[in-house]
């Protein structure tokens, strides 16, 4: 057990064993999807940042490639979204289906027409 406190990997494994529950079961467990909040899940969903970083210290292997390509790859295709995708929808409305429906309304913008 005091591998667990005392050495980087047991560190890093425990970080990344306690982040991953939080990361996963919102989004998946019908339960605590219809009990937590979209935008907390979300936001949980986060974590996956921090269970990276753990996975990059976690063992001298080629672990560091593997997870810092993978990292490498989602900053650049969220750095291309926040950039390049981003459109102002000046008219937009929503329409009720139901109890539980909602659906919205709105032009597409001219650069979703490349």
């Amino acid at each position: 057990m005091s591998l667990l406190w005392q050495t980087a990997a047991g560190i890093t494994g425990f970080i990344a064993a306690a982040v991953t529950p939080l990361i996963c079961w919102p989004m998946v467990v019908p339960f605590l999807k219809q009990h937590i909040r979209f935008e907390v899940r979300k936001g949980l969903h986060y974590l996956s940042i921090v269970w990276a970083i753990a996975l990059l210290f976690h063992a001298p292997s080629r672990i560091p490639v593997l997870i810092g390509t993978a990292s490498a790859v989602y900053a650049v295709d969220h750095i291309f979204g926040y950039v390049k995708r981003n459109n102002l929808i000046e008219t937009a409305y929503f329409e009720r289906y139901g109890e539980n429906g909602v659906a919205l309304h709105f032009k597409n913008p001219k650069s979703w027409e490349d």
